[in-house]
């Protein structure tokens, strides 16, 4: 893969900018507050005390946001209960909220590194749902903007396997439907846990390492077609095959991502390499500078160093 690292200005342009605009003023007006019980707790993956975690697994797994917003229908978020439930909690109003249960499900367990479940919405039809603890589902959601349907249940269209990522733990960070292919691009992270190189007590070790992969599904048809079938339980798999594009390694969570059809883009602190490559960090090397030769001062009457003078 093209792994191209740069850096830009960004400057503010004036034509967008009113001189006349003398600030924003507080409005005294109470917000409504909407609360709600639910019954289950939050799916939560929390960093656990006999295991050893570095800065990125801490980072990745506090600064998580259990909710997910539907871009398709924004008065609606999601997140994911202890007992297996994907939840959705809907403003019907600005003094109403609805809360249901739309998908159950129990993966396995067990997992050495489990991390927090992931939800990205592909259309106002379909969804991908990670449990983070290595199961991937593609789900057929159905018409979630109508409000006639809202307590409609969800289906699982496939159980999507990654290259790679058999049985691992990871995170969905981002997702695209490719209709035109008849496919979809999946973006995750895996978090590898540090690599000792000398005994514990010395905490000598090679700092974490997160890989990020861009895979594309191939389906065997279109996503209407794919739909339809999901809706006639057909038992008959929609995957053709799955493609892993690219693998990179870097020694830092990256903060911002974005997924096309064509290009991956990541920005993050440190550089990228193929997976297959050691991340290696060298310090900065200080700059070398020859030694002052002593010189004879005339007005001391002796030998002194005078620094820069050679």
């Amino acid at each position: 893969p093209f792994i191209h690292n740069c850096s830009m200005a960004f400057k503010p342009n004036r034509h967008f900018l009113n001189a006349n605009f003398e600030g924003y003023k507080l409005s005294n007006e109470k917000l409504p507050t909407i609360c709600k019980d639910f019954s289950g707790r939050v799916d939560t993956v929390k960093p656990s005390d006999d295991q050893q975690r570095s800065y990125q697994h801490v980072k990745a797994l506090t600064m998580h946001n259990q909710l997910s917003v539907d871009p398709w229908e924004p008065r609606s978020v999601y997140w994911r209960t202890e007992d297996g439930h994907l939840m959705r909690g809907t403003l019907q109003t600005s003094q109403s909220l609805t809360i249901n249960s739309v998908y159950s499900f129990v993966g396995r367990d067990g997992s050495d590194n489990p991390v927090n479940a992931s939800l990205v919405f592909l259309s106002e039809y379909l969804c991908l749902f990670s449990d983070g603890r290595g199961t991937l589902q593609l789900l057929n959601t159905g018409q979630r903007t109508d409000a006639s349907l809202s307590t409609a249940e969800w289906k699982a269209m496939e159980t999507l396997s990654l290259e790679g990522l058999e049985k691992r733990s990871y995170t969905v960070l981002d997702s695209k439907l490719y209709e035109d292919s008849f496919s979809l691009g999946v973006l995750t992270m895996e978090l590898l846990p540090p690599e000792h190189t000398s005994s514990v007590i010395n905490h000598n070790t090679k700092p974490s390492v997160a890989v990020y992969s861009w895979h594309v599904i191939h389906l065997t048809k279109s996503i209407c077609a794919a739909l339809n079938q999901s809706s006639s339980c057909v038992e008959k798999s929609i995957v053709a095959k799955t493609d892993l594009i690219c693998s990179l390694r870097s020694s830092m969570v990256a903060e911002y991502w974005a997924l096309s059809e064509q290009a991956l883009i990541l920005i993050t602190d440190s550089s990228l390499v193929p997976k297959d490559k050691e991340v290696t960090e060298k310090p900065p090397v200080a700059e070398s500078r020859p030694k002052p030769k002593p010189v004879e001062d005339v007005a001391a009457g002796e030998k002194v160093q005078k620094e820069g003078e050679v």
